[in-house]
């Protein structure tokens, strides 16, 4: 990962408490489409949180969905003993109002909410407020919302996930996963299969969406346009938190992958395989070599992303993904699901009609409404 510039002295929003002092308690917009000082300002806000702060509140994937149908803000709620920075995403519902959404915050405790709350309903307007935590599952702090008037939504992103600790070293990574995983790294370091990390070009990118096509094909998974996908590998790569690994063996492209590095966290953001000599395992390898190169950065843990529940796996089309993902450990994580908080009384009739409002927009767009 690469080392970030420190922001000049002297400037009104380039450090985080300044920036927490600028924003505390207002909504600004954001309309940047470079890595600027108050974008770095941004991001040491949210990391200096510590925790496991997600890229998905990160400057980078803000810019990127400025840029979409998602117009974007941020908020700095005073919790008292610290700020709280929250990126949200809004966009209107139609026959409904404006949704607001905020994916994947961290470090959010039951004393937190009431403040959080608050703030939420002081700036902002429209139908209802969508929150998704970065955090395990805890039936305490989803009461604690509860009784804040938030209530438990339809959620967006994926709620279980494998996450590799990294801490410790080469040898207690290697043997903490399962037999048949340690099996076929094996099968390919015998037959020379070879991980590059490259530099990231346009033409590169290109080669790792047509790898993307080819297992959507394969496995009947939806990826998102070209369009979409760019926007936000660009954006990482021009914040320095992208990486791009292709799998070889001869001259053969076996597989490639996208991967996300914000503060102690690394995500396995995007992928694509060929079935083209898959007896050599170059998908399994890819995923360890990525592994021991985060390490070797001190990146702490791995987090391979969403993957179904064991108890939904049989009737999933992303069984193959769960089985191939949980072959890297032998645990999984729930997170916490998704919260929202009514902002006016069109909110009552939204959480029966979300699920057939977002068919039938991915059926007429061909693509994600959200």
């Amino acid at each position: 990962m690469r080392d970030r510039e420190k922001p000049a002295k002297g400037s009104d929003l380039l450090t985080p408490k300044r920036l927490g002092q600028k924003l505390a308690g207002k909504r600004k917009a954001i309309t940047a489409q470079e890595y600027t000082a108050e974008e770095k300002a941004w991001d040491e806000s949210v990391l200096s949180l510590g925790g496991t702060p997600h890229y998905m509140q990160s400057s980078a994937w803000g810019q990127s969905k400025a840029r979409s149908q998602w117009p974007v803000s941020r908020l700095v709620v005073d919790v008292g003993t610290h700020k709280l920075p929250v990126q949200v995403f809004s966009r209107t519902v139609p026959g409904f109002g404006r949704l607001h959404y905020a994916p994947e915050v961290s470090s959010v405790t039951k004393n937190t909410i009431p403040s959080l709350t608050n703030e939420i309903q002081n700036n902002y307007k429209g139908m209802a407020f969508k929150l998704e935590l970065y955090q395990p599952y805890d039936e305490d702090l989803i009461e604690a919302f509860q009784k804040n008037g938030w209530a438990r939504a339809n959620s967006v992103q994926h709620r279980t996930s494998v996450i590799i600790d990294l801490s410790g070293t080469e040898e207690e990574l290697f043997t903490s996963m399962k037999k048949r995983a340690r099996y076929e790294v094996r099968v390919a370091q015998r037959n020379n299969v070879r991980v590059e990390k490259v530099d990231i070009t346009q033409d590169r990118l290109n080669i790792l969406a047509e790898l993307m096509g080819i297992t959507a094909k394969r496995s009947g998974a939806f990826f998102r346009k070209d369009t979409y996908t760019n926007r936000y590998w660009h954006s990482f790569n021009n914040a320095g938190l992208g990486s791009l690994y292709f799998a070889w063996h001869d001259m053969d492209l076996l597989a490639g992958a996208y991967v996300v590095n914000y503060g102690p966290t690394a995500w396995y953001k995007d992928g694509g395989s060929v079935r083209h000599k898959s007896n050599l395992m170059g998908p399994r390898y890819l995923q360890w070599e990525i592994m021991r190169d985060l390490q070797s950065q001190g990146v702490k843990q791995y987090d391979l992303s969403g993957i179904p529940a064991a108890e939904d796996v049989e009737k999933s089309s992303m069984k193959g993904l769960y089985v191939f993902k949980t072959g890297f450990s032998n645990e999984s994580v729930k997170f916490m699901p998704a919260m929202e908080l009514p902002l006016s009384k069109r909110h009552q009739l939204w959480p029966k009609a979300e699920q057939h409002f977002l068919r039938l927009y991915s059926g007429f767009r061909k693509d994600f409404w959200y």
